[in-house]
């Protein structure tokens, strides 16, 4: 807070005036206003108090709503009536649901969501088992032991009662015996005699047939002829539509099949036929066809022999062993050193350099050629240079 002002009186005549009945002197006022002065800096402002110590203030009735400052009891007597932080409720407070989501647990305050079906919510709304089994479409089966019923593993052996099965399936007079000891292995003939085509027999003996009785007809290729079992019937091989033991196709007729190679003309380089594929990288053949990796080998050896980098500074090297390099310098006098991109395996035989702006310039040289370095003179000039070497 700002200091009150007072008037200091110091070399002036006493001034007194009278309050209250008493006389003070001008010192004495002064002196006064100088107490209430420093009185009043110890105090906070109206505005934007800074606090220290333990300030207190009246506490508010709960449930008080408005600007008035709230002390900690009221906070506490707020927050006793809500819900205390716990981890659980966090948890699930975290975790997103959508339509037909249920919530369940992964762990100790972990959770997730898995899907629930419409027919899901139907079995768990059902109050009771029977209401249950109905939702899920079983039977009284459902509730009873398994001895009430036959198991299909067991083939009807755990029938209680063989012959009561046979007779309410109506086999009652079906017997258990094998086919062997049944009677009708040692019958002389038949009860009723029977009929097969007009012929007669009754099992007392064996029985020929002259022909099947109705004919059929039965058609190969583009031929039909009606056979009854009476005689033998053949088709021709024209009957068929087949060939001749000896003929010969067109090569645009055969869709499938093998064909002998021998059979087959060899493919040149004035005539078509059949081509032998190579994998060599090195053959001189004209009637044999390279494959993919014979074609890809040569790429890859083609590709190896001629390597290069592409930059300002870059450089080419050729299958014939030359390599040329190229780049850009300041020149200067007496002379740039200038590093070649790589190494001249053997020697650099020339370089040529050549001023990088327009307009007349000073001759420019390079010299002192190695494998690896160049002097590039000059006046201080961007320049280009290429160089040649093996």
């Amino acid at each position: 807070m700002a200091n009150l002002t007072y008037r200091q009186a110091t070399q002036e005549a006493p001034v007194s005036t009278t309050q209250k009945n008493a006389t003070l002197t001008s010192q004495e006022i002064d002196g006064n206003f100088k107490s209430l002065n420093d009185e009043l800096i110890t105090k906070a402002p109206l505005v934007s108090p800074s606090l220290s110590g333990v300030p207190t203030a009246p506490t508010a009735t709960a449930g008080t709503n408005t600007t008035q400052l709230a002390t900690t009891a009221f906070v506490q007597t707020g927050l006793s009536s809500r819900q205390p932080l716990d981890a659980t409720l966090t948890a699930l407070a975290g975790v997103t649901i959508a339509a037909n989501q249920l919530i369940y647990a992964t762990g100790s305050d972990a959770f997730a969501t898995t899907d629930l079906t419409s027919f899901g919510r139907s079995l768990i709304d059902d109050t009771d088992a029977p209401t249950a089994r109905t939702t899920l479409g079983l039977g009284t089966a459902a509730v009873h032991s398994d001895d009430r019923y036959a198991h299909r593993s067991n083939n009807l052996s755990d029938l209680a009662n063989v012959a009561t099965a046979r007779s309410n399936l109506g086999l009652g007079n079906v017997d258990n015996t094998s086919d062997v000891n049944k009677s009708v292995a040692s019958a002389a003939q038949l009860t009723t005699a029977r009929s097969i085509n007009g012929t007669h027999f009754n099992g007392t003996g064996n029985i020929t047939t002259n022909s099947w009785g109705t004919s059929r007809t039965i058609t190969i290729g583009s031929t039909g002829k009606s056979v009854n079992g009476s005689a033998d019937v053949s088709w021709s091989l024209t009957e068929i539509g087949a060939a001749t033991a000896s003929h010969t196709h067109d090569a645009s007729a055969i869709i499938s099949g093998v064909i002998n190679i021998a059979r087959l003309p060899e493919a040149s380089t004035t005539a078509q036929g059949v081509v032998q594929l190579s994998s060599a990288v090195n053959s001189t053949s004209t009637v044999q066809a390279a494959t993919a990796s014979a074609v890809k080998a040569a790429y890859d050896a083609a590709m190896s022999d001629d390597s290069f980098l592409k930059s300002n500074s870059g450089y080419v090297k050729l299958r014939s062993g030359i390599i040329i390099q190229w780049g850009a310098n300041i020149a200067s006098d007496p002379g740039t050193i200038v590093t070649f991109p790589i190494a001249f395996p053997s020697a650099c035989i020339s370089v040529t350099a050549t001023y990088a702006q327009t307009g007349d310039k000073i001759s420019m040289a390079a010299h002192t050629l190695t494998t690896t370095t160049f002097r590039l003179y000059g006046w201080n000039y961007s320049a280009y240079w290429i160089a040649i070497g093996y």
